[in-house]
């Protein structure tokens, strides 16, 4: 029995020197992988002009779309200026609303609901107020930023104007 053990461990060494080489090469194989895929993209980038994140790992997770990077502008006409709107506490809840599912209908909902405030001015806008006066032709819109890789931009999600 004694004498199987040093057989084997004869051939194991001599198995030993291929054994590495085939791990040698299978080591140099993910940094093989990573060179050809910054290859692969530098050469997307350069003759098709393509965004720097299409087909990188990161760029599917990664959308400017999103409820934080919409905004909701409210604009009233007051004694005949057009002037920016500052929103009542009491409409956190609809816009936020407005923000996560931006609809024509929902737009013109808020607007009409402002219709029932009344309002002040304050430095160039006009706030909700007890002492105020009832105003209409409140414009809202619903916007959200955009990039296209190379452009910041913004769109129109949503637009209603309520007499």
């Amino acid at each position: 029995m004694s004498a199987e053990p040093a057989a084997n461990s004869a051939a194991d060494r001599a198995a030993a020197p291929r054994l590495r080489s085939h791990l040698a090469s299978l080591r140099a194989l993910p940094i093989l992988v990573l060179l050809v895929a910054i290859a692969a993209q530098a050469t997307l980038m350069t003759s098709v002009n393509a965004d720097r994140q299409a087909g990188s790992g990161f760029a599917m997770f990664s959308s400017v779309d999103f409820a934080g990077s919409r905004s909701v502008v409210v604009t009233a006409t007051y004694n005949g200026d057009v002037v920016d709107v500052r929103l009542p506490i009491s409409t956190t809840d609809q816009v936020d609303g407005l923000l996560r599912s931006p609809t024509d209908d929902s737009a013109a909902q808020l607007a009409r609901d402002l219709g029932e405030f009344e309002w002040v001015e304050q430095d160039g806008r006009i706030r909700a107020n007890t002492d105020g006066t009832n105003i209409a032709g409140f414009s809202v819109t619903v916007r959200r930023l955009t990039a296209d890789g190379h452009e910041l931009g913004s769109e129109v999600l949503a637009h209603a104007v309520a007499p």
